[in-house]
């Protein structure tokens, strides 16, 4: 079986399915404000990327992403596969480059 982005994101998705039951108000507050994610192309990073892209479509939220990594154009298509129209400002870093 392979894991890859369609896997991650179809599984994403059926997570936030089932959260969004019992946080929707949560999660509407959370899509109308930037969200700042560091590492976002690590393991963490991306879910909470592409989990808040899926909570921003569903509940059309107007929210903005700004995401820094190694390598963050990396997560681009996979964001915009959730929602195309998501506006996301990259910054490629170190964490050593912020001390």
């Amino acid at each position: 079986m392979s894991y890859g982005p369609q896997h991650v994101t179809s599984q994403i998705i059926s997570d936030l399915d089932e959260i969004s039951v019992i946080a929707e108000e949560d999660l509407r507050k959370i899509v109308e404000r930037p969200l700042v994610i560091t590492g976002a192309s690590g393991f963490i990073g991306t879910w909470l990327a592409l989990s808040w892209a899926t909570a921003r479509k569903k509940f059309n939220g107007n929210g903005r992403l700004l995401i820094t990594s190694r390598n963050p154009e990396s997560l681009l298509p996979l964001i915009h596969e959730i929602d195309e129209d998501c506006p996301v400002v990259t910054i490629s870093s170190e964490i050593d480059e912020f001390t």
